[in-house]
């Protein structure tokens, strides 16, 4: 199957003396002869044309050059002849051309125009060229001959990165090289996860630490160690946590009187706090578990589950009352657990991690280094915040003499230093829900601080350690500051932030994008319009996209599956109440997320460029966050 062109060799003589092209066939019918092809046609080669002949499965298509090519095509049904359209090349053989039509992705007029540019451009007409130029066209960017070149050259150059990622982070005018690629990648795919991150390192850290306390000399040790607590410590001293406390607002008067009843006999003073309003819940830990005792009822009522947060002022809970009248002994009870329970967290006190047993072993694992006997007195009890714990024993460590190295290696060895560790860094690295509702600031403050633990917690390893290990740990410090930055990158573009979470009883992955129109804002200060992405551990994946203007919220829930959409719905009108009664005029929609919907992807990409196309002067505000102030 021979190419032949309108412009090739040999021309002849018709009868009036003029020179009349000769005509030349690719490919072949049965009986016709087959010259040598296969320096013109390859796979993966695109052609367009219009249809001449059709027999069976064998297509005659004319090219613009008034090139013909005869091939074979396993699907024929919806061609005819006088249509022009565009073809894949499958494969070639002395013997046979196999083609096949382009994929309904592009639409004739389409394919007409990106074959063209790319003819224009002096660029190869295969899949992946034309898949290039669509996306440019899609995103209203330029096919010039300089771009097509500089995308297809990216192409090549990240062969594992999609081509619109290629596109847009071009479009954006984003530094494009292999980390970036992946990080913007993985945010549209919505794998970036720094809680993922987090979780890696504070198992391995202290993993390190431990091995190496096993079986390095004692001396370096205590100086590696001593140096990699410090940068903790240092975080620490830089944000230190205030101390939660609540008052007994959540129980009724008559909640108030009995439990003043009850405990009266031994400690009238506590009895007369409970009924003038100054006793806290810390005042009575010490009575749950006897009057628990006492009562020998299982509690049933949760705290949480009422809707209120210990300490809340904002209204009393009714309770079920005894027979007599009374309220019943185990709300109250269950009441003050969950108060009791929530300040425990709050406070991230020792004994959220360590029960009885743990920290009377850890205590004797402390003795040698003297510690402040109050603060040994509250790992006892468990009221010690980690924190706490963790910058006694970094400063106590530091001022040892090199002699006491052997026993700083034995406690940085232990199974207790390593879980408190651990946990250290979970809780330094993670934001609470009230650090987020404290605002950008405290945002900012958190991600400056991480940043600095990350960037000199590598340099100390690169510097004082080698194998695999430590290796492996390096790079998973080196991979969360370039994800850190790279978020940092990307609020000069849109307002995205990561909020890595931590509640009670998990830890979970946060993203938040805010969208704003440039022009609207001028006009309507108090609107705005927030998508909330969530990975939860027991309602999975969840979107939550907001409109607020004013002091009316509308929201729109996307469930990941039936159950938990019905969960909503059966609850959501606890939000609606909480919102209602703060001022605002709340109203939301359950939708179950369709398997293959990308709510965060179309965010980002759609909705911005429908926006766009449909005024100049709109944009995505920046809602700045500096992580690196």
């Amino acid at each position: 199957m021979p190419i032949e062109s309108s412009g090739m060799k040999g021309n002849v003589q018709n009868g009036s003396g003029l020179s009349k092209p000769v005509s030349h066939k690719i490919g072949t019918h049965n009986g016709y002869a087959t010259p040598n092809y296969n320096n013109s046609l390859s796979e993966g080669m695109v052609i367009r044309g219009e249809i001449t002949d059709l027999r069976n499965h064998e297509v005659t298509i004319t090219l613009s050059d008034n090139t013909t090519i005869i091939a074979h095509t396993n699907d024929s049904s919806t061609l005819y002849i006088g249509q022009t359209t565009a073809f894949r090349v499958t494969n070639v053989t002395p013997q046979t051309i196999s083609i096949e039509r382009l994929s309904s992705k592009y639409s004739d007029g389409q394919a007409a125009t990106i074959l063209k540019a790319l003819e224009e451009a002096d660029l190869q007409k295969n899949e992946r060229n034309m898949q290039i130029v669509k996306e440019l066209l899609e995103n209203r960017m330029p096919i010039n001959k300089m771009m097509l070149q500089q995308i297809i050259q990216q192409a090549s150059s990240f062969r594992d990165i999609s081509t619109d990622t290629i596109v847009l982070m071009n479009k954006y005018n984003m530094p494009l090289n292999h980390n970036t690629a992946i990080q913007f990648e993985n945010l549209r795919s919505g794998e970036s996860s720094l809680i993922q991150t987090i979780d890696t390192i504070s198992e391995e850290l202290p993993s390190l630490l431990n091995t190496l306390a096993q079986g390095a000399p004692a001396e370096l040790v205590k100086e590696f160690g001593t140096n990699l607590l410090n940068i903790m410590n240092t975080h620490i001293n830089n944000s230190p946590s205030p101390d939660y406390s609540a008052d007994l607002s959540f129980l009724n008067d008559s909640e108030k009187a009995s439990l003043a009843a009850a405990v009266g006999e031994t400690n009238p003073e506590l009895a007369g706090n409970i009924l003038n309003g100054t006793a806290a819940v810390a005042d009575l830990r010490a009575y749950i578990p006897i009057l628990s005792d006492a009562e020998q009822a299982p509690g049933s009522a949760d705290l949480l589950l009422s809707g209120k947060i210990p300490g809340d002022t904002t209204g009393n809970t009714d309770t079920e009352t005894t027979s007599a009248g009374g309220p019943a002994m185990k709300d109250i009870l269950n009441k003050l657990s969950s108060a009791d329970s929530y300040l425990t967290y709050k406070n991230n006190e020792i004994q959220t991690i360590m029960d009885a047993s743990m920290r009377e072993k850890f205590i004797t694992e402390l003795k040698a280094f003297h510690m402040p006997e109050a603060l040994m007195k509250n790992i006892q009890n468990g009221t010690a915040k980690i924190e706490d714990v963790f910058s006694a024993i970094s400063e106590t460590v530091a001022s040892m003499p090199a002699s006491s190295s052997e026993s700083v290696a034995s406690l940085f060895s232990s199974d207790s230093f390593s879980l408190l560790f651990k946990n250290n860094i979970k809780n330094l690295w993670t934001l609470s829900p009230s650090d987020v509702s404290d605002g950008p600031d405290s945002i900012r403050e958190h991600y400056a601080n991480l940043l600095r633990d990350l960037s000199e917690t590598t340099e100390l390893i690169k510097s004082n350690l080698s194998g695999q290990g430590s290796e492996s740990l390096s790079r998973q410090t080196t991979s969360m500051q370039d994800g850190l930055n790279f978020m940092e990158q990307l609020n000069t573009l849109f307002s995205y932030v990561q909020l890595p979470v931590k509640f009670q009883d998990q830890t979970i992955h946060s993203d938040l994008y805010v969208y704003t129109k440039k022009d609207e804002l001028k006009r309507h200060p108090d609107r705005v319009s927030v998508l909330l992405h969530l990975d939860m551990e027991n309602l999975g994946k969840l979107d939550i996209h907001i409109e607020k203007h004013n002091n009316q919220i509308h929201s729109v829930f996307y469930c990941s599956d039936d159950d938990n959409a019905a969960l909503f719905r059966k609850n959501i009108q606890l939000l609606t109440d909480t919102l209602n009664e703060q001022g605002y005029l709340f109203n939301a929609s359950i939708s179950n997320k369709q398997k293959n919907t990308d709510v965060v992807k179309e965010f980002i990409e759609t909705k911005r460029s429908e926006n766009l196309s449909k005024t100049e002067s709109s944009s995505i505000k920046r809602y700045n966050f500096d992580i690196r102030a």
